[in-house]
């Protein structure tokens, strides 16, 4: 967790176990996934982050949030280093509304 500047929180996470990004490109330094949380009148979420770190992103969001519940989690991206983590969220915060354009939700029903 990184407190960017006032209410806006990096909760990204690195990876060093990857070797290779996309099945293709060398990542000797491994591979950081970007999410965030925005703490205003609402409280939003922008993306997820790959399986290999999600209960550990989790628990970023939980300790940042404590007793406060999300409003919004953002969708950006359907790669799934970017969103292998909804389902696991949505579980934790049943009530959060997913905010992401008409092909995100065509997506995420495969």
């Amino acid at each position: 967790m990184e407190n960017l500047k006032n209410d806006l929180y990096f909760i990204g996470c690195n990876d060093k176990t990857l070797d290779l990004f996309e099945s293709h490109f060398l990542i000797p330094n491994g591979m950081s996934y970007n999410s965030y949380i925005l703490i205003d009148e609402k409280i939003a979420i922008f993306d997820s982050v790959d399986e290999r770190v999600g209960e550990y992103w989790i628990k970023e969001i939980k300790n940042i949030l404590k007793d406060k519940k999300p409003d919004y989690l953002i969708v950006q991206h359907m790669e799934p280093d970017h969103s292998a983590n909804i389902m696991n969220f949505l579980k934790e915060y049943p009530d959060t509304i997913i905010v992401g354009n008409k092909k995100t939700f065509i997506m995420m029903k495969q």
